[in-house]
């Protein structure tokens, strides 16, 4: 005999950064909650996993899922991944369809877009925290990422609106248009439909890195040239978060010149409108913070050598201990386990 349908599944959809990891510990950690509603967060992380196994018609998966949200019977139920942005609208909908929406009365999928300058240094900042291309400049990542496509979002959310309809919702990542200034309190209104809700402080999940922690990683990476890429990901965000429980040096953070500035606007503004046509209803939203990023950014390029902003007895220390980090890596313990343990743990207290 099946089991009735329960209340209603909300899909987060990424993109990366775009502080996917603050709306997924704070509900992980159920500082998130429906007034007078029930809601149910699988695990205590994101589910970029089950987009893999999904890929790989893993349906024991989507079986064992299905039964835990049919077991809890909550009115809202939540999943978060950002890896589900490289997911064909199509193949995410014959997951839902085939396994997810037989057991929730409706769904919804939620995504956020960042402005092109505000994205590109997001990435950026996190490529060099994670020690990718870290001898790259800013005007040769925007080279390489125009090359690439990689900040042309039109056509997936063109295939994503016409596949789902109305159950397809955008939301734009600029502060000043955020529901509370923040992601945590914006999804939650998106998701609650008027009714009430509440959402517990917390510390910020993503360190705000400034250019002189940037320089620091940048050396450490440089370093440790052995590790392999998921060790350098690991390690970059272990050094991330210890830097931002000791506090910030004072320092300015990665920004675009206005040469470059201007570069993104040009190579971007036709994109920036049709996004805008497709989802704001003709309103300038991506398309002024091209104009906007213009206007804010630096007349030139800052330095990106670490000798430039680290001192020759700072940068002694810092190599010595990387030093350290790359010998002990070489002891058969599995880092980037390691890592992600720690990560977590950090996460949840």
């Amino acid at each position: 005999m099946h089991k009735p349908k329960t209340g209603r599944l909300i899909i987060h959809a990424g993109d990366h950064k775009l502080e996917s990891t603050e709306l997924q510990t704070a509900l992980a950690t159920q500082r998130v909650s429906l007034v007078g509603q029930s809601l149910y967060y699988p695990g205590n992380s994101d589910h970029t996993s089950l987009y893999h196994q999904w890929k790989q018609k893993d349906a024991s998966t989507l079986n064992t899922l299905s039964r835990g949200i049919q077991n809890v019977s909550a009115d809202v139920t939540i999943l978060s991944g950002e890896w589900l942005e490289d997911a064909p609208a199509r193949f995410l909908k014959s997951v839902l369809d085939g396994h997810l929406a037989a057991t929730c009365e409706d769904y919804k999928i939620i995504t956020y877009v960042r402005p092109h300058a505000a994205r590109f240094i997001a990435t950026r900042v996190e490529q060099i925290k994670s020690g990718f291309h870290p001898e790259e400049t800013l005007d040769q990542f925007f080279e390489r990422s125009l090359a690439n496509k990689r900040f042309f979002y039109a056509p997936r959310y063109t295939d994503w609106r016409s596949t789902f309809n109305d159950a397809f919702v955008v939301r734009p990542l600029i502060e000043t248009q955020l529901q509370g200034g923040s992601i945590v309190t914006d999804f939650m209104t998106t998701i609650a439909d008027g009714q009430p809700f509440k959402v517990a402080e917390m510390a910020t999940t993503d360190p705000k890195l400034n250019l002189r922690d940037l320089m620091v990683l940048k050396l450490v990476h440089r370093r440790t040239k052995s590790l392999d890429r998921a060790d350098h990901i690991g390690l970059g965000r272990s050094i991330a978060r210890h830097m931002r429980a000791l506090g910030s040096f004072e320092s300015e953070p990665l920004r675009i010149h206005k040469s470059l500035a201007e570069a993104i606007a040009k190579a971007y503004r036709e994109h920036a409108q049709t996004v805008d046509r497709l989802l704001f209803g003709g309103k300038k939203v991506l398309e002024a913070e091209l104009d906007r990023a213009i206007d804010t950014a630096l007349p030139q390029p800052q330095s990106l050598r670490p000798a430039d902003h680290l001192s020759a007895d700072e940068r002694r220390t810092i190599l010595a201990l990387a030093d350290m980090v790359h010998e002990l890596s070489g002891n058969g313990k599995n880092w980037n386990f390691h890592f992600r343990k720690t990560h977590a743990a950090a996460l949840a207290n």
